[in-house]
């Protein structure tokens, strides 16, 4: 008799005579390999559920999904027959994915290989390896996301069913007896057979914001393959910028992502709306030990960098406007006019105004952030001086005026030995250093704050105390 691969089977005890296997592989000839019908309903509802699943409107869904086929196929088979290879309703699921032309889906194998100690029922360690990774033939799958493949891990949370490997068999197993001291320790190796799938609009969450960003630099140089299957560079920078935000990114990574999407070729909306809505600049501060990070140059924090790359944004936005009004050729006069509907610098501008006025009215670490940016634009031995500098210190300087109310960045307090036996006195001397410290910083900030404003004839820099 014959058995497929998936097909569980007993060999019994040879008592006389002698036993002969065969093992050989099925290969189809003839005309097309057999197909599913066509899963359009099936594929119709995936599409909708990619859709929900890109905007989020489910609570934290996960970035993948593995589902473990109802078949067991071998890595012959896969990397044979690759997609053909499935059957029955693992075949209809993979097409009803495929066809929705939604999701990036690869079939593949997956081995599980666990120990533990039988006397306990304890699993001290698991290891699971993913291979094969077979897609159909008119797939279109970016060279980005077939190199992020084999780095590909996944959790419980993205199992369709996270007791799979607990429902099979082990193809193989090692131990499980008493050996003294150490107990019974025991090995067993699982395979099994799943598709990988997530929403195409997911790729940026997929590759992560670094490679991401990587890509992004490439895909504004006009490398098109870098764009990771995104309809445009634009449509890549908006992924990241939605990624930056679910992160909530902060530090360094936050100062990349803003530098990149003020980059030529990333769409005004896209900075606009980010800078906006979405940029918190407290994430930029690093505190240590009660402080914030203490600078002593603008190059070992994000604010130049920062500074830098909205200068830059302002400056591409206004060339992009005096371009486009060269180009209708108005009359004097007309470009006045229009001026009143606004324009993507100004927009820009009022976004950036937002994002200081946020940051220096909800917290000392944006109070501290927004200060800082702003000292470095109005800092005249900078690289980027000229016009935008001016001009964003110029519609933002009242917004740093109101932060100056706001808690500044405290010189730490301690406590003298010959109070710390006495709780009372202790507080009391804590409430009334920390008012001095806050008067010391505030006094501090507003000359500082208000000798930068001066030195670009910013209305109101008189009156920053």
């Amino acid at each position: 008799c014959a058995f497929y691969a998936d097909c569980e089977h007993e060999i019994r005890t040879v008592e006389s005579g002698y036993r002969v296997a065969l093992t050989y592989n099925l290969i189809h000839a003839g005309g097309e390999a057999p197909v599913p019908p066509p899963q359009d309903a099936a594929a119709a509802s995936l599409k909708t559920l990619a859709a929900r699943w890109t905007a989020g409107t489910h609570d934290q869904p996960p970035d993948k999904v593995c589902h473990f086929l109802k078949h067991s196929y071998t890595k012959p088979a896969l990397e044979g027959g690759g997609w053909h290879a499935l059957k029955g309703e693992d075949a209809a699921l993979a097409e009803a994915l495929h066809g929705s032309g939604a999701y990036d889906v690869f079939a593949c194998t997956v081995e599980q290989e666990e120990h533990g100690c039988a006397a306990s029922e304890e699993i001290g360690d698991l290891e699971t390896t993913y291979g094969v990774w077979a897609t159909p033939a008119a797939a279109a799958v970016p060279d980005a996301v077939r190199k992020l493949l084999p780095k590909l891990r996944f959790d419980e949370a993205e199992y369709t069913d996270k007791n799979y490997f607990c429902k099979i068999k082990a193809y193989q197993e090692d131990g499980g007896f008493d050996t003294g001291n150490e107990g019974a320790p025991y090995s067993k190796w699982y395979k099994a057979t799943a598709l990988v799938f997530w929403p195409k609009a997911r790729r940026v969450p997929m590759l992560g914001l670094g490679a991401s960003l990587r890509l992004l630099d490439a895909a504004i140089k006009g490398d098109a393959a870098a764009h990771a299957g995104y309809e445009s560079a634009g449509a890549m920078a908006a992924a990241c910028a939605a990624l930056a935000t679910a992160k909530r990114t902060a530090g360094k990574g936050l100062a990349e992502v803003v530098c990149c999407l003020a980059r030529d070729g990333v769409p005004a909306a896209v900075l606009v709306d980010f800078v906006g809505d979405s940029l918190e600049l407290a994430r930029l501060v690093q505190r240590k030990e009660g402080y914030y990070s203490s600078v002593s140059t603008d190059a070992s924090w994000n604010g130049a960098t920062v500074a830098n790359a909205l200068c830059a944004g302002r400056d591409r936005l206004l060339a992009d406007h005096s371009t486009t009004v060269n180009a209708l050729q108005l009359p004097p006069g007309a470009s006045v006019c229009l001026a009143q509907f606004g324009h993507s610098h100004t927009q820009f501008e009022a976004a950036f105004t937002k994002a200081m006025r946020r940051a220096a009215t909800t917290s000392e670490a944006g109070a501290f952030a927004a200060f800082r940016i702003l000292r470095a634009l109005a800092d005249t031995t900078s690289s980027y001086t000229g016009e935008s500098a001016a001009r964003l210190v110029d519609v933002v300087g009242d917004v740093l005026v109101q932060a100056l109310a706001v808690t500044f960045p405290l010189r730490q307090i301690t406590v003298p030995a010959y109070y710390r036996n006495d709780a009372a006195r202790a507080a009391t001397y804590v409430t009334e250093e920390t008012e001095k410290a806050r008067k010391e910083a505030k006094d501090a900030a507003a000359v500082t704050l208000t000798a930068a404003l001066s030195a670009l004839a910013v209305p109101g820099a008189t009156t920053a105390r």
